[in-house]
């Protein structure tokens, strides 16, 4: 009978690191969703005839790209928290590559022309794709 206590603690600490785990799902889902969104915004830039226009459209994707880093610092967090390293150090390698993408389009707004602020724009795409990558490998981190 006093064990039953001991018991009931360990099953609510287990769930607790179980639904803090699944989070991690979650926040993974979530940066590859706004990395998509932010590749795909991208895109249209491609299609911009100025500057201006190139630079609303830019804009727009700056919004995904803060959101897919803000989403990695969160994984990184809840990773840390259910004791899951791979989850932790994927995260952390993700909010890189994204961050870059997101000091990539940065610039591009502040590129002062048309060409440059497309060509900026381009090798953000590619770096949201690799972190899109990442995200989906990592989405497998954390299970456990």
């Amino acid at each position: 009978m006093k064990s039953l206590p001991l018991l009931l603690l360990f099953l609510f600490f287990a769930s607790s690191t179980f639904a803090q785990c699944y989070e991690y799902q979650t926040e993974i889902q979530n940066i590859e969703n706004k990395l998509e969104g932010f590749s795909k915004i991208l895109k249209e830039s491609e299609k911009a005839s100025t500057f201006l226009e190139c630079q609303k459209i830019i804009d727009k994707a700056i919004v995904q790209a803060k959101a897919a880093t803000e989403s990695a610092t969160m994984a990184k967090s809840i990773a840390q928290d259910c004791s899951c390293n791979e989850g932790a150090k994927l995260a952390e390698t993700i909010y890189t590559i994204a961050f870059d993408a997101y000091s990539l389009v940065k610039k591009a707004v502040d590129a002062g022309n048309l060409e440059s602020a497309r060509e900026l724009t381009k090798k953000a795409v590619i770096a949201a794709e690799n972190a899109k990558s990442e995200a989906s490998y990592g989405s497998s981190a954390c299970n456990d």
